[in-house]
């Protein structure tokens, strides 16, 4: 006896929308990770700069101090 015989009499409505239902929560699942990364990213991109430009300021600011000794 075939899947399809076994169930020819039963409502399958609600498997079919729970199964719908999981594949919503899957997706927004996905979309949660992606926007995850992208934060992630981000904010290690972020910091990078912000040391980056905090060390070229304290390069300058050493450039400054030497000049003003040496004068």
């Amino acid at each position: 006896m075939s899947l399809d015989e076994l169930v020819r009499d039963i409502d399958v409505q609600d498997v079919r929308d729970r199964n719908g239902t999981e594949e919503k929560i899957a997706s927004m699942f996905s979309d949660v990770e992606k926007a995850k990364d992208f934060c992630e990213k981000t904010i290690k991109y972020g910091v990078r700069i912000c040391c980056g430009f905090s060390a070229f300021i304290a390069v300058i600011m050493g450039i400054a101090v030497l000049a003003m000794i040496l004068r």
